[in-house]
């Protein structure tokens, strides 16, 4: 396989990887994984220092290579990065470069996405288990909530928002679903039930949200 080769299908890669900064290591790792190429970590190190969206933009857009292979490699570079989650910080700056994309009129599917993942979280197993987010939380069932928590939160009142199509933004969505589990965490003590449900539910969002945002990213290369 020619340097050439390799170049153009690195450059790729390196571009589903721009949102979350890879260093060698994680693009070399990405790369023998998702093919059959035998690149090194020195070589890396060099698409790394070289790269720039727009130098790498065009031989993408010169290569036949890289049509023939992207939706395969596609798939496997999600697969991966999907099971390492980012840092909150990387998170969340990955959800503001899918709402600029938005914002720029891409056709991406963010309504879609967003009811998918309040219907994962509110059926079957899992809905059971944050059965207790479901429903708006009163003072009835919780003495003193409304005293307490300033700015109530459930998904009954995300899943309203979204049928009025009131999430302009992903990010915006996404921070309504942390008041839902800051707001558990604030008002019910450490190591109660609810408190320990509410922990589960953000390692849940984390994961989740994360996957939403790196479909809707690729949903903009299509």
């Amino acid at each position: 396989m020619s340097n050439t080769r390799n170049r153009l299908i690195a450059a790729y890669i390196l571009q589903e990887l721009l949102p979350h900064r890879p260093n060698a290591d994680q693009l070399f790792s990405v790369v023998s994984k998702s093919s059959k190429l035998k690149i090194t970590k020195k070589q890396c190190e060099q698409y790394l220092r070289e790269f720039t969206a727009e130098s790498f933009a065009t031989e993408i857009q010169r290569s036949k290579i890289i049509s023939s292979l992207k939706e395969q490699m596609l798939k496997s570079i999600s697969k991966q990065l999907k099971a390492q989650v980012m840092s909150p910080e990387r998170i969340l700056e990955l959800g503001m470069k899918v709402d600029s994309l938005i914002l720029q009129g891409y056709p991406i599917k963010a309504q879609v996405e967003m009811k998918n993942l309040m219907g994962y979280l509110m059926k079957g197993k899992i809905g059971h288990e944050f059965g207790v987010f479901v429903e708006p939380v009163t003072d009835v069932v919780a003495p003193g909530y409304s005293s307490i928590v300033k700015t109530p939160m459930s998904f009954q009142d995300i899943v309203r928002k979204l049928d009025a199509d009131e999430y302009g933004f992903t990010v915006n969505f996404f921070a309504d679903l942390m008041v839902v589990i800051s707001n558990a965490l604030h008002y019910n003590p450490p190591g109660t039930p609810v408190f320990q449900i509410a922990k589960k539910l953000k390692q849940v969002v984390m994961q989740k949200i994360q996957g939403m945002w790196l479909r809707l990213h690729s949903q903009a290369d299509r």
